[in-house]
């Protein structure tokens, strides 16, 4: 029996990548796209909604955003010499206070994993580059705002001392991800990807 996939968000940059590489590489899923719609509240309640269903016998994927980990505590523009690991901060980056923006969508994703008996897992990429091959959307949200910012200055600008870092990834790779993690949920016991409380 094919496996059944959903993909919300599979018209934005990101989800219609996944959606794009996913249907190609593996043909003899099932896979429907689903759109969570507009307003704050809403993909909270589908993604609630989602995981409810599974119960006990799926995998829930969550994509969260930079911002959770972003700082500005040494000021704009300035140098956190923090280097977040996958391993090592996992604790601190899944037990965030929900100051952190996205923290408490991550958290309400793998508690309720535990609650259900599911396999979850955040994945939280920093800046993400590139043309999408997705049908709508092809680029992120922040080239066009950064491109509208430097016409409406009428020059390009960098914040404070712009000695501030962030890590990059190709839309592809990050679909690449999704994928690969599709792949070992569907593993017994889930492969050798680390799920709920370790993912």
């Amino acid at each position: 029996m094919a496996p059944k996939i959903s993909i919300t968000g599979s018209s934005g940059y990101i989800g219609s990548q996944v959606f794009h590489d996913i249907t190609e590489k593996q043909p003899e899923y099932q896979i429907r796209g689903l759109f969570s719609g507009t307003g704050r509240r809403r993909p909270q309640r589908l993604h609630i909604s989602l995981l409810s269903s599974l119960q006990k016998t799926g995998t829930f994927i969550q994509l969260s955003g930079a911002a959770s980990i972003a700082s500005t505590a040494n000021g704009l523009g300035q140098l956190d010499p923090k280097i977040w690991s996958d391993v090592a901060d996992l604790k601190e980056t899944t037990t965030f206070d929900h100051g952190h923006m996205h923290a408490a969508t991550g958290q309400l994703v793998l508690s309720k994993g535990l609650k259900h008996g599911i396999r979850t897992v955040v994945v939280i990429p920093l800046a993400v580059y590139g043309i999408g091959q997705g049908e709508i959307r092809k680029t992120s949200m922040v080239l066009p705002w950064y491109i509208d910012a430097v016409k409406k200055r009428g020059k390009g600008f960098i914040l404070g001392e712009g000695k501030n870092i962030a890590s990059i990834i190709h839309v592809k790779d990050l679909a690449t991800a999704f994928i690969l993690l599709v792949e070992e949920a569907l593993k017994n016991g889930g492969g050798s990807a680390d799920w709920r409380e370790k993912g």
